[in-house]
């Protein structure tokens, strides 16, 4: 089983490696980070609203880093029979969707670590908010995979990327809104981003009910793609 999952992860590091979009997905990501550092530095207004701006920023970037990967490899493997021909040779469901998901997290923890540096933000509960970002950046990754297994076509990628981009966005938006903030308390982006705006005061009690939201949607997106992985599987 070990064998078989390095054997897929290998196989994950090969295809984003030497497919232009999702290098392209990433380099962007990195760059708009770089590109709202320069932002802050030349706005004073801005500059005081970093912790604000960094809010937008980080759902962004790791919807861009880690999200459209997933999105573009899992709906590429489909298109072209790659995923039946995993799952015939021995990979179960959940090996497949591992494989994808520790390259990805790996590569959240980067992006989580460096992006606080080069906006110059300094994070007070720093385990907190790397537990926090590492939570969302897995349940990201099952949210896009759900998303590429369920695509048909290439135009519904690139449809579904972008709705998911402006979702990313507008979430920690929804939050300055009162009737839309009830909305956004219960996606899985909730608990970043009620961190991130109480950063200082933040405790964990008092984030519960964000906590138990993103939770449930893991809960929930890990068990629809295991079962529909399963489905694909008997119809080999």
């Amino acid at each position: 089983m070990v064998h078989r999952i390095l054997s897929l992860i290998w196989l994950r590091v090969r295809i984003m490696t030497t497919n232009k979009t999702i290098l392209y997905q990433v380099g962007f990501g990195i760059v708009y980070i770089v590109l709202i550092k320069y932002m802050f530095a030349y706005d004073p207004v801005l500059n005081k609203a970093k912790v604000l701006l960094l809010l937008v920023c980080l759902p962004f970037v790791l919807s861009q880093v880690i999200g459209s990967p997933v999105l573009f490899m899992t709906a590429e493997e489909k298109e072209k029979g790659t995923l039946k021909e995993l799952l015939l040779s021995g990979a179960v469901s959940l090996d497949y969707i591992l494989s994808i998901s520790s390259v990805l997290i790996l590569l959240s923890g980067m992006v989580l670590s460096v992006t606080p540096i080069i906006v110059n933000i300094s994070v007070r509960h720093y385990a907190s908010y790397f537990f926090i970002g590492l939570l969302t950046s897995v349940v990201v990754i099952l949210f896009y995979f759900y998303l590429g297994i369920k695509s048909k076509s290439q135009t519904s990628i690139q449809v579904l990327n972008f709705a998911a981009m402006l979702l990313s966005v507008g979430l920690p938006l929804m939050l300055q809104v009162s009737y839309a903030g009830s909305l956004a308390n219960l996606s899985f982006m909730s608990l970043e981003m009620r961190f991130l705006l109480n950063e200082n005061d933040f405790n964990w009690s008092q984030a519960v009910y964000p906590l138990a939201s993103v939770l449930l949607w893991f809960v929930w997106l890990l068990f629809v793609n295991i079962r529909y992985l399963k489905k694909i599987s008997k119809t080999i």
